[in-house]
């Protein structure tokens, strides 16, 4: 069904409405049969494995408005790459230059959207013009949408979206085969998980009293071999560090593989290499050291990052959390303890009794957590976002967004780019851009948007240019 009419109950959206809602009951059960038999699993199986569950959750829930003045080839990429992710509804806003009649036509088919919503029909589409939303409704309208998207926007329709609009702002642009990507916003940006290398802690110099207790109960030097064989590696490494500590030598990696050495050949024989457990063990001996140090940089990144509690949702759940954390830091001398431990080479029975000493003490841990939440009347943030930044307390962190006032900033350093980012102040025909430019900047503006909408892994800061004649990405902050 195609609406071109404006409808400011509708937030202002003169539409083409192809989601699955328009299309009466049985369409519904069809998606809810989907969902029982796994189809959207199926669907999105290969993103699950990148962004998971509750990334997918976020896109599901997400609008995204796509602002284009000249019906661009980059634009369908862009609103390709969204609709195949999964995100609910898409709009795309045309500037007054290209009149009414343009909106008008039956052009879904033209756009690529038919097929799209093929493909997808979870998504919904709209199309409307700029110059049909009343003034009086534009503030609201910008500001109803998750992320807006200036596509090769230029002029005075790029500096209204950027007056009006307070949500995050992503800029794109090419010229030739040049292409940037900027992002906008009114404050930072945080990063629920950085997905960065994980390094488990698993407190071996800094125990409680049930995890000491718990590697005390092993008498490793007169154990058998098949005991020896089924012990966890932290295990090893306690008592290679205890012994390390008794004869008053420094524990670094020298002196931690020659303690190993000698402990293997005491109780076993063959090379060290032959069993698995104690080749886990070095491989990890730098849990042994000593691992406490001041509160993380990151987490006083994101502290540091705000001069007030942020307006974003997320952004302020983030915050309050970590305000939280550094309470507790300051209590306890240390970060709450992981629920989770790396995978070891042993016994399921020793390692699963070591899984719940640190299970308990990581349940603990959360309970202080969440009364100093409620202390601080943070009650608001959901428990399993609670879990989620617990797990990923090293992978927290915020960036910094680029803003209005820098965005006629030169790069000397690129001297070839500097025309193309002023022409986001000038109007310009960008209609033919080649369809290899406009693949690879839609993949890249799709790919910050996910970031953004999803806090998960980590977003351009705040620039980023693509030379399509090297082949080459460089980043700068503006």
């Amino acid at each position: 069904m195609i609406n071109t009419s404006f409808d400011s109950n509708q937030g202002g959206l003169s539409c083409i409405r192809t989601s699955v809602k328009d299309q009466g009951p049985r369409a519904l059960v069809q998606v809810m049969a989907d969902q029982i038999n796994g189809g959207l699993d199926d669907r999105y199986d290969r993103q699950l494995m990148i962004w998971g569950h509750s990334g997918q959750d976020l896109l599901s829930q997400s609008h995204v408005c796509v602002v284009d003045d000249n019906q661009t080839l980059l634009m369908r990429e862009c609103v390709k790459s969204l609709a195949l992710m999964g995100i609910h509804e898409i709009t795309v806003v045309f500037g007054s230059s290209n009149g009414s009649d343009f909106v008008n036509k039956s052009n879904s088919d033209i756009l690529g959207f038919d097929a799209l919503e093929s493909m997808n029909p979870d998504v919904t589409f709209h199309i409307w013009n700029e110059n049909a939303v009343p003034i009086d409704s534009q503030h609201k309208l910008w500001n109803s949408f998750s992320i807006v998207i200036c596509l090769c926007t230029a002029g005075p329709l790029l500096q209204r979206v950027m007056k009006l609009s307070a949500v995050p702002l992503i800029m794109a642009s090419t010229n030739d085969n040049l292409g940037f990507v900027r992002l906008i916003g009114s404050e930072p940006h945080c990063v629920i998980d950085s997905h960065g290398h994980f390094t488990f802690d698993l407190r071996l110099n800094r125990m409680w009293p049930e995890l000491a207790e718990y590697h005390e109960s092993f008498d490793v030097k007169n154990m058998s071999q098949e005991e020896v064989s089924s012990l966890p590696y932290s295990v090893l490494l306690y008592n290679v560090g205890k012994s390390l500590k008794s004869k008053n030598i420094p524990i670094n990696r020298k002196s931690v593989r020659a303690e190993f050495i000698e402990l293997h050949d005491s109780i076993l024989s063959g090379p060290l290499t032959n069993d698995l457990n104690f080749v886990e063990a070095e491989r990890s001996s730098f849990l042994l050291y000593d691992q406490s140090g001041p509160f993380p940089h990151n987490l006083t990144n994101i502290l540091n990052s705000f001069h007030a509690e942020p307006n974003s949702t997320i952004n302020r759940w983030v915050y309050q959390f970590v305000r939280c954390i550094r309470i507790f830091y300051d209590l306890r001398g240390d970060l709450p303890v992981s629920a989770f431990i790396p995978d070891m080479e042993s016994s399921t029975k020793l390692f699963n009794a070591q899984k719940a000493v640190y299970q308990r003490k990581a349940a603990k841990d959360k309970s202080e957590i969440m009364r100093i939440l409620a202390k601080e009347n943070y009650s608001l943030i959901p428990e399993p976002l609670i879990d989620k930044m617990l797990e990923n307390l090293k992978h927290l962190d915020a960036i910094k967004m680029g803003s209005l006032s820098s965005a006629t900033r030169t790069i000397s350093e690129k001297p070839k780019f500097n025309k193309l980012l002023s022409l986001q102040n000038d109007r310009h025909d960008t209609t033919f851009v080649s369809p290899a430019m406009a693949s690879i900047l839609g993949a890249m503006v799709s790919q910050e948007c996910v970031k953004l909408l999803t806090h998960q892994y980590v977003p351009v800061e705040n620039t980023l240019l693509y030379d399509g004649d090297s082949n080459e990405t460089s980043t700068f902050i503006l």
